[in-house]
């Protein structure tokens, strides 16, 4: 039994009894006997599934991966760091200003975080790819939930991940302190539990500091920059030569 559509006992909902690899069935006829299913793939696709689904992904990543990139002398280097990561350390891919390419885009920053993302997925590893105009978004809606504890709720799903895929971090527009606020205890709260960021940006984390302001900014970029390996990812923009 390779996919969850051969599952006979599919709409038991009940995946987590096949996590040993193996699932025994009983019969009566033609007389008593038991069937040990081979369900080791079966849980495997099953359980991918439901961490895409929770990821932040889109159907369209599922493509990103390291097997379909690009590689050349710009981000040889970056993929194959990627492709061997495991932790616990973060991970920070900057893209420099150039004399080609001065404002740092389409080197493929997000690819890269993607296909990792894809990676680690595939070892059933959860994952959440998000910018941070998302994670504003997610906590203005707690504001105006009725539950009082939703944010703390939001904490808690914003934990579980065994990484946080930080997309473009830099990009946001920040009116106020409030905001800094929640990116401050989120990377603050997850690094202190050993739980690891990969960002991508057009900045150097220190930089960050200057972009964020004063009263959260150099905290949060010293607490990117001694928490993460900082990949340097240059070249011409991919999308204006396709």
């Amino acid at each position: 039994m390779t996919t969850p559509e051969q599952c006979p006992w599919s709409e038991d909902k009940i995946c987590w009894e096949c996590r040993t690899g193996t699932r025994i069935a009983e019969y009566l006829y033609p007389k008593p006997h038991r069937v040990i299913f081979d369900v080791a793939e079966c849980f495997h696709e099953q359980r991918f599934r439901v961490l895409y689904r929770r990821s932040g992904l889109t159907p369209a990543d599922t493509n990103r991966t390291f097997e379909n990139a690009v590689r050349d002398q710009y981000n040889r280097e970056v993929i194959s760091a990627l492709e061997n990561w495991t932790g616990p350390e973060g991970i920070y891919i900057y893209s420099p200003p150039t004399k080609g390419n001065p404002g740092g885009n389409g080197v493929g920053k997000t690819f890269s975080l993607i296909a990792l993302c894809n990676r680690l997925l595939h070892e059933l590893r959860p994952v959440r790819f998000c910018t941070g105009i998302e994670i504003l978004d997610w906590y203005r809606q707690c504001i105006d939930d009725v539950d009082p504890y939703a944010e703390e709720d939001l904490n808690q799903r914003l934990l579980e991940p065994d990484i946080i895929a930080w997309d473009d971090i830099g990009k946001e527009y920040i009116a106020s302190d409030w905001a800094l606020e929640k990116f401050f205890y989120l990377i603050d709260g997850r690094l202190r539990l050993g739980k690891p960021f990969a960002f991508t940006s057009n900045y150097k984390p220190m930089e960050l500091e200057h972009k964020f302001g004063h009263a959260y900014g150099s905290a949060i970029a010293s607490r990117i920059q001694g928490a993460c390996r900082l990949l340097v990812l240059e070249g011409p923009d991919r999308r204006l030569k396709q």
